[in-house]
């Protein structure tokens, strides 16, 4: 359905992959520890929104377009 996957590791990093070419578009480092959950936006309105969370009891909101990615954090 998407052009583009998001992958949560170990070493905290979100690694964002086009779908199409199998190369990497960008890394997300937001978190302090492994990365556990990710989630993409289903609206067709903001399809670049996505939700990740970490073994640091954080879940951050990402613009997947924009430099600075972070929109909103939680924290335990």
């Amino acid at each position: 359905e998407g052009e583009a996957l998001a992958a949560g590791s170990e070493d905290s990093l979100v690694t964002i992959f086009d779908v199409n070419t199998g190369s990497r578009v960008r890394n997300l480092n937001c978190h302090n520890k492994a990365v556990t959950a990710i989630s993409w936006h289903r609206s067709q309105a903001a399809p670049y929104i996505i939700a990740t969370g970490s073994a640091d009891s954080t879940i951050v909101f990402h613009d997947v377009r924009a430099k600075f990615s972070v929109i909103n954090q939680i924290r335990n």
